[in-house]
């Protein structure tokens, strides 16, 4: 543990400024090797995340992979052979997108009949997957101390595809607030699902 404080800032306070003047030489010195040996503090923000309630918890999906968040269609055309969690297609800015329960998808179950949730439409690569949540919250900025990178969810969480969940993002208290999502894999698996599907 440091004997010296460490600074988080690249300028100087006037009272860091002091306590460096107040340094003999030596003290200078083995302060500077401890702050050369001193592991970063990265509080820096990671991204702008958009915050979703699903039937069995929270998730947050990073803003730049979502292109709109719409009510869902009336209704859903279910596709022969489609995965357990797909709603089914339907219509977004003329196109046609795959509908995607995420509560279902991330919990390995078949997708309920819906009445009432959002729309995300996400994109990749050209490639636009509409995933359905029950309600979509606020916009938030974490920092990378609040995340925890651990590619592990709660207990409710199985997906087929383990690099879905990036890891939780936490409170101030220490508790898990929302899955962290990795969008370009979760739509990459879908594709892959539904292209190893149509070949039954």
């Amino acid at each position: 543990m440091s004997r010296f404080p460490i600074p988080n800032a690249a300028s100087l306070s006037s009272a860091h400024s002091q306590f460096l003047e107040q340094l003999s030489d030596e003290q200078f010195w083995n302060y500077a090797v401890e702050l050369a040996h001193a592991a970063p503090v990265d509080t820096a923000p990671i991204d702008d995340y958009l915050v979703c309630e699903l039937e069995k918890g929270s998730c947050i999906l990073p803003l730049v992979t979502l292109r709109e968040v719409v009510p869902p269609p009336h209704q859903f055309t279910l596709l022969p052979a489609a995965p357990s969690w797909m709603l089914g297609v339907g219509a977004w800015r003329g196109e046609t997108i795959a509908i995607i329960d995420l509560n279902a998808y991330l919990s390995n179950t078949t997708a309920p009949l819906h009445s009432d949730g959002m729309l995300l439409a996400v994109q990749l690569d050209g490639l636009t997957l509409g995933l359905f949540v029950s309600a979509v919250g606020s916009m938030i900025t974490p920092t990378r101390e609040r995340m925890e990178l651990s590619g592990q969810g709660p207990v409710w969480n199985a997906p087929f595809c383990a690099g879905a969940i990036k890891g939780v993002y936490r409170d101030m208290a220490g508790q898990v607030e929302a899955l962290v999502l990795d969008v370009p894999i979760i739509v990459n698996d879908v594709v892959q699902h539904m292209k190893d599907n149509s070949r039954l």
